[in-house]
């Protein structure tokens, strides 16, 4: 007989899911007024929260006791990719970032109740993560509980930026200390996946990605840049003053700028 308490969970879920696609079947609501409508939305949104909430718990769970594995002798990400509209890539990550957040109680804690969502969440677990173990139990402690307060007035992009100041302040004899060694990890790692591909697409073009350490980075930006700048100056003044300004094509300027470079 299954658990009470998960057979609970899932007609709860059920029940949300129910809802919120009668809401979105039902023809009344175009009438609807503008609050109401926004109120919807309210909701949805933070059920939307819960049911992930709810999902990072079951695989938590899944995991835990293998259940993918002894039932269906698979992982828990393949399990997610069996005919659960998800990529195996996307699957694996949901299963990572799950576990990531449950090894912080406060968290998992505020998600249940509905106070952070899973991007908050998934922000503040990655921010926590990153801050040494031997700043000891207390102090993770309270970053933990400040930026799950943040999350009421902050969004993930901002409390991404938040886990170091919040550092600053719960231990500032070890900010600067820890700081200099997570950029020192960060720009061995950058100059460890630097790379360029080009590749030509068969139709006149030839296409070039790749990625290089920050400060490498800053430096070719800034050669583009100037070079870039001094050509659109070049070709106002060529035009003359009373000439139709033509549009600014900041791309184009740069690959112009790239292949000067490369020509001198």
């Amino acid at each position: 007989m299954e658990n009470a308490g998960a057979a609970g969970l899932g007609e709860a879920i059920e029940v949300v899911a129910s809802l919120v696609s009668g809401a979105l079947d039902t023809p009344d609501l175009v009438l609807l007024t503008d609050r109401a409508v926004l109120e919807l939305l309210t909701a949805a949104d933070r059920a939307v929260s819960l049911v992930e909430a709810a999902r990072a718990e079951a695989i938590r769970e899944v995991d835990r006791r293998e259940a993918a594995e002894n039932e269906a002798h698979c992982s828990t990400a393949e399990y997610l990719h069996r005919g659960f509209g998800h990529t195996i890539q996307r699957c694996r990550m949901i299963v990572r970032d799950a576990k990531r957040r449950g090894e912080y109680a406060r968290l998992t804690a505020a998600e249940a109740a509905g106070v952070v969502t899973g991007e908050q969440g998934s922000v503040i677990a990655h921010g926590l993560a990153l801050l040494p173990e031997d700043l000891g139990a207390e102090v993770l402690g309270r970053c933990e509980a400040t930026l799950v307060g943040l999350a009421a007035s902050l969004d993930p992009g901002d409390l991404a930026q938040a886990a170091w100041r919040v550092l600053e302040h719960e231990a500032p004899e070890r900010a600067e200390e820890i700081l200099a060694e997570r950029l020192e990890r960060e720009e061995k790692q950058a100059r460890k996946n630097r790379g360029l591909s080009l590749s030509d697409d068969g139709h006149g073009t030839l296409h070039i990605r790749g990625r290089l350490p920050s400060a490498d980075g800053e430096e070719l930006a800034a050669v583009l840049n100037a070079h870039a700048e001094s050509a659109w100056k070049q070709q106002i003044d060529h035009d003359g003053e009373g000439a139709e300004l033509r549009p600014r094509d900041k791309k184009l300027l740069l690959a112009d700028a790239l292949m000067t470079l490369v020509r001198t």
